[in-house]
């Protein structure tokens, strides 16, 4: 039983792909426009001299609701394929809701890596390692990651019962959060590597006036990013999803 979950869980996403290829390509189509959006803040804020880390702030903002409707889509094509649409994407009260759930996963993150990565800085300068102070930051986000992964299905069970419901998720994840973490993992290298390789495929000007977001350079990078995220966090819903099934399942 364990070993047919851990197949269906890292093949639902790459079978999502196959199955529903133009949904899949409207949903890499909504994170390209997402990455324009965002760095055409990040242009106007500094053209327009505002406040260091203020443009950052509002992209980060504004990036999630484009977010909220990709996690939905997926998770919706997973759990509830007959409600297909236009690429099984709302916007509605289950988008609004995921959004609110993903501003929550990030402040509590954000809780979880700040002492995590103050902590291992000490233990480096205690123990005068150079490189284990160097990654005390990664440290930090590893640590909230792992936490955060114990409520993984969290998503899933917006999308299939419109609830938010912690316990449930914390519960659904006993005794497969080796196998959630090994498959967010796994798409999480694959994109980091697939994504080194945009370096590859053009140059890019640097964004320093509104021209240079038009560029030809920068379209095949951020459609190749887009397309490389969106293939990962198929590949994270899909075994989420699949996780999610399993529990109910053995409730039932």
């Amino acid at each position: 039983m364990a070993a047919n979950l851990a197949l269906q869980a890292a093949l639902a996403g790459p079978r999502l792909i196959a199955r529903s290829p133009l949904a899949f390509l409207a949903w890499v189509a909504v994170r390209l426009a997402e990455q324009y959006v965002t760095l055409a803040i990040l242009l106007a804020a500094r053209l327009g001299g505002a406040v260091l880390g203020v443009g950052a702030v509002w992209a980060v903002l504004v990036a999630v609701p484009f977010e909220a409707v990709i996690i939905a889509a997926i998770l919706r094509a997973e759990l509830k394929p007959e409600k297909r649409a236009f690429a099984y994407m709302r916007v509605g009260p289950a988008e609004a809701s995921m959004a609110g759930l993903v501003v929550l996963a990030g402040l509590v993150g954000a809780v979880i890596a700040a002492p995590a990565s103050i902590a291992a800085a000490y233990v480096a300068f205690a123990l005068k390692q150079k490189l284990l102070a160097g990654s005390a930051l990664m440290i930090g986000q590893v640590a909230a990651a792992l936490v955060l992964m114990r409520f993984s299905p969290a998503p899933a069970i917006l999308v299939d019962g419109r609830r938010l419901d912690l316990a449930a998720a914390w519960r659904a994840s006993r005794g497969r959060y080796l196998l959630l973490v090994a498959v967010v993992v796994g798409a999480t290298v694959l994109e980091r590597l697939l994504g080194s390789a945009a370096a590859g495929l053009a140059s890019q000007p640097d964004l320093m006036a509104w021209g240079d977001l038009v560029s030809p350079g920068r379209l095949i990078i951020l459609a190749w990013r887009s397309l490389t995220g969106v293939a990962a966090l198929a590949i994270m819903a899909g075994a989420i999803a699949a996780v999610w099934r399993a529990s109910k399942q053995t409730v039932d």
